[in-house]
C-alpha cells in the first residue's frame, strides 16, 4: 500500500530557541506545549496546521514530514548536519 504524504504526520522545528544539545534540532512538543530535541516526544501535526505556523512565524518555525526526519536519522535526536536531505525534500515540495 502506498502512503499518501498528504496524510502523514508532521513535526515542527523551532529556530527561535536553542536546544541544550549543540547542533540538535528543537521540535515543538505535543499539543503545542514546550520544545524537545527528542523526536519521540515531539508533537505530531497536520500539514494544514504546520502551514499556518510557518506563515505566522515568518518561517522561523517550519514543518518536516516525520517520515523524512526518521529516514535521515535513526537515533532520538536529529543533528542539523544530518538534515540536508530532509530540508532539500521540504524545499522541493514548496
Amino acid at each position: 500500500m502506498t502512503e499518501n504524504k498528504q496524510d502523514e504526520t508532521w513535526l515542527i522545528v523551532c529556530t527561535r530557541h536553542k536546544s541544550y544539545i549543540p547542533g540538535a534540532l528543537l521540535f515543538w512538543g505535543g499539543d503545542c506545549k514546550g520544545y524537545t530535541h527528542d523526536i519521540h516526544r515531539a508533537g505530531r501535526y497536520t500539514k494544514e496546521f504546520v502551514k499556518r505556523i510557518q506563515e505566522n512565524s515568518h518561517g522561523e518555525d517550519y514543518g518536516l514530514l516525520e517520515s523524512d526526519v526518521r529516514a535521515a536519522r535513526s537515533t532520538c535526536s536529529v543533528d542539523h548536519s544530518d538534515m540536508r536531505q530532509v530540508l532539500e525534500a521540504k524545499n522541493a515540495r514548496q
